[in-house]
């Protein structure tokens, strides 16, 4: 393959085509969840639907081996360093291996951001696979998708470990996750700059903009707490960061970061009964103007979002879709919003969501409502949203 591969970008070109995966087998209210995108995107014949259809994916231990001969085999084939412990890697699929080899179905995860990256040249699709992946059925998932979606997939290997919601591609940079980063020092026995340079090398791209602190800090407790350290204020960069392509004068690329204050003053001024619930910790909203004020400082026009902490869970508005093609913006967002509300939320996302539409449309996007909510709530409840779930595949430039 002469042709460069390069990440596929998260902001600029039409969406062509994207990626649902059904966990489990498919069915009817798997239908219901997802309709919402289904419908936006089916008429123009973008959608693919990956199913789990049973008896599933059987992997025998015989054709285990033949991928994995040994350890050793493995850090030859794929050029692994002797930090890498490819046998730690099996160990956390063990139990994965033994319910296949007792013929039962292993279910597919339906966060199809995470498993995998998507690298585009002029002819082909890869799926970039992490030989690092802690289930086994993340690991084949890029495959079984390859194996269905035709002869313009392929399917490569690569010794990084990969988190799709941590890394998100704009107009000139990559922007990663430091908890990817410091992950893979982890378990590559690298330096930070080996594994910055791997990432360039294997993404295709020349500048990377870490997104983090510069420091561990303890999780926010709405995003697991106890104790747990992390260099970024969320798990993953795309739950409280999305991209808006360049701005009007086309000097500076937009940035949308999600703010908790905004969110509580919002629903202060509206009168909102539930801001007296908020669960929103004196230090969250200062780790985020941190992060938010380094992107600043690296050249990039940094508009604030609300993002809404509540119950443990987060409701994001950066965990979107976007599209900036030929002179006109799209995103496609999630509406918490629901028929059946026991919870009493509705007030405050429709407070919300009001200002989030206002934010966009001031940025020149037409703004696109998925309007499922109590599947999104139950989304957010897992840590996730809409661009969790949906990856997107292919986009048209021209």
């Amino acid at each position: 393959m002469s042709q460069k591969a390069q990440l596929l970008s998260s902001v600029n070109g039409k969406i062509t085509a994207v990626l649902l995966v059904y966990p489990g087998l498919a069915s009817d209210q798997g239908d219901a969840e997802y309709a919402d995108i289904v419908e936006a995107f089916d008429p123009k014949g973008v959608v693919y639907r990956f199913r789990q259809e049973a008896p599933g994916f059987s992997i025998k231990v015989s054709r285990l081996r033949a991928i994995v001969p040994d350890a050793r085999r493995m850090r030859e084939i794929h050029d692994l360093r002797p930090g890498t412990d490819i046998l730690s890697v099996l160990e956390s699929w063990r139990e994965e291996i033994k319910s296949v080899n007792e013929d039962e179905i292993i279910t597919f995860r339906r966060w199809a951001q995470d498993p995998f990256l998507v690298l585009k040249t002029e002819d082909w699709t890869i799926l970039l696979d992490s030989l690092h992946n802690r289930r086994l059925c993340d690991f084949f998932l890029p495959l079984e998708v390859a194996q269905q979606a035709g002869s313009d997939f392929l399917v490569r290997p690569t010794r990084l470990y990969l988190e799709g919601g941590n890394v998100l591609r704009g107009n000139r940079c990559v922007f990663i996750g430091q908890d990817l980063i410091k992950e893979n020092e982890k378990r590559l026995a690298y330096t930070e700059s080996e594994v910055l340079a791997e990432f360039r090398r294997v993404l295709g791209i020349d500048e990377i903009v870490q997104v983090g602190l510069g420091r561990e800090v303890t999780r926010l407790m709405v995003d697991g707490g106890e104790g747990a350290e992390t260099w970024q204020p969320l798990f993953h960069i795309d739950m409280f960061m999305s991209l808006g392509g360049m701005d009007a004068q086309g000097e500076q690329e937009i940035i949308f970061l999600g703010s908790p204050d905004q969110a509580v003053e919002l629903l202060k001024a509206a009168g909102n009964p539930k801001v007296l619930a908020l669960e929103v910790e004196a230090r969250a909203d200062a780790l985020f103007q941190e992060v938010g004020l380094q992107l600043l400082h690296a050249g990039f026009r940094v508009i604030s979002m609300p993002i809404f902490f509540y119950d443990n869970a987060t409701f994001s508005w950066n965990n979107c879709l976007v599209e900036v093609y030929e002179g006109w913006k799209r995103v496609y967002l999630p509406s918490y919003q629901c028929a059946h509300d026991p919870e009493k939320l509705n007030p405050s996302f429709e407070c919300l969501e009001v200002e989030v539409a206002r934010i966009y449309a001031s940025q020149g996007f037409e703004v696109i409502w998925f309007g499922n909510g109590r599947f999104f709530r139950t989304l957010a409840r897992h840590g996730g949203s809409l661009h969790c779930a949906v990856k997107v595949m292919a986009r048209k430039w021209d």
